[in-house]
């Protein structure tokens, strides 16, 4: 019998779905919101994460088996096949958004490297891990994020005795735009709704259900948090137009630090 993800491993992984991506682009992609992106990531995560629990719940109450299985089981194999082809596409989509952001920034940091070189070798890679057992990609995540968890929070901590960078009345003057908020908060929620789409297709390899769900609101409420603290901060060096127009402010931000910490932001 293969060996189950616990909860403690469904978390990171959670994170591991998203931080790698994020960390890099949420300030730019939230900044369209203006000044109160943050309360769009906010939105978008706390709606994403009632329809996560809801979906779960039905889904873990009704079988042990995948998403593709039960819509099989209830729709027949024919009209099941069909009806998942849209849930494979957009599998696909994410997959190959994920990997065609993180080519993008590795072009920025080494402007001599191969877009089709470094997309194969990262193809392969995520190949490799996935072909060698989800559970060991679920080991991997763990250790994986520990590291850019730690080393997202040091960048921070660095980042705070910065005083002279730092100027908070960049984030005024406030106007509550509703429509703008819930717009962008729509694009933001395509963040959120990964963990929701690979836990149904990982649910076979769940140790335990309800825990799952736990720990996968909870890796939902550390993503909020720690997009709220990169969006503030890069407002408060960059103020809003600039953070618009960065491909990758996070980076930027560590590169107006300290020489060689950008080094770090790479490596994670």
């Amino acid at each position: 019998m293969k060996e189950k993800i616990s909860n403690y491993q469904v978390f990171w992984l959670n994170l591991a779905m998203i931080m790698p991506t994020f960390v890099l682009i949420v300030p730019k992609t939230l900044a369209e919101s203006d000044k109160l992106g943050w309360v769009s990531a906010i939105f978008s995560g706390t709606s994403t994460g009632f329809l996560q629990y809801l979906l779960l719940k039905l889904s873990f109450d009704f079988s042990n088996k995948s998403v593709i299985q039960d819509c099989m089981a209830l729709l027949g194999s024919i009209i099941g096949k069909i009806i998942i082809l849209p849930y494979i596409f957009v599998i696909l989509l994410d997959t190959t958004l994920i990997l065609y952001e993180i080519v993008i920034f590795i072009k920025v940091v080494m402007p001599r490297s191969s877009y089709i070189v470094t997309s194969i070798a990262l193809a392969l890679l995520e190949t490799y891990a996935t072909y060698t057992g989800i559970e060991n990609l679920a080991r991997l995540s763990v250790i994986a994020m520990f590291i850019m968890i730690a080393s997202t929070v040091l960048i921070l901590i660095i980042t705070i005795f910065y005083f002279d960078l730092f100027n908070f009345n960049r984030l005024k003057p406030i106007v509550f735009n509703f429509k703008s908020i819930v717009r962008r908060s729509l694009v933001s929620s395509d963040w959120f709704r990964l963990i929701l789409t690979l836990l149904l297709i990982f649910k076979p390899y769940l140790k335990n259900k309800n825990g799952t769900i736990k720990s996968s609101l909870l890796g939902n409420l550390l993503i909020q948090l720690i997009i709220v603290i990169l969006f503030i901060f890069s407002i408060a060096v960059f103020e809003i137009n600039l953070t618009k127009n960065l491909s990758f402010p996070f980076y930027n931000l560590t590169k107006s630090i300290t020489r060689g910490s950008e080094t770090i932001v790479f490596f994670m």
